[in-house]
């Protein structure tokens, strides 16, 4: 596969970064903590169940995360994951502020 850290790897690793800080700052600025993480939850819950549905029935795009390097639909699928858990930490941060 080459080294794509520089091309694809990178990005994914900056986006789960912004995602644990996006829902760093929600955690510490909110009182009801158990209720955000259900609420994250769900709606990381709901965003996935959806593009799952696009990403593999449909097959509407492609992921290129370049992180498990024995499988490219694992791959891609690790690359939805880190997707979905960014807009659900973003959709969360957006909706409580």
């Amino acid at each position: 596969m080459g080294n794509f850290f520089w091309s694809n790897t990178i990005w994914y690793i900056l986006l789960s970064c912004l995602t644990v800080v996006e829902l760093i700052v929600v955690f510490v600025r909110q009182e009801k903590r158990k209720f955000v993480l259900a609420y994250y939850l769900t709606l990381t819950g709901t965003t996935l169940f959806f593009e799952t549905i696009l990403f593999i029935v449909f097959r509407a795009y492609y992921y290129y995360p370049m992180i498990i390097q024995t499988s490219s639909f694992d791959d891609a699928l690790a690359g939805n994951l880190f997707s979905q858990f960014s807009l659900g930490a973003t959709a969360l941060l957006l909706r409580l502020f």
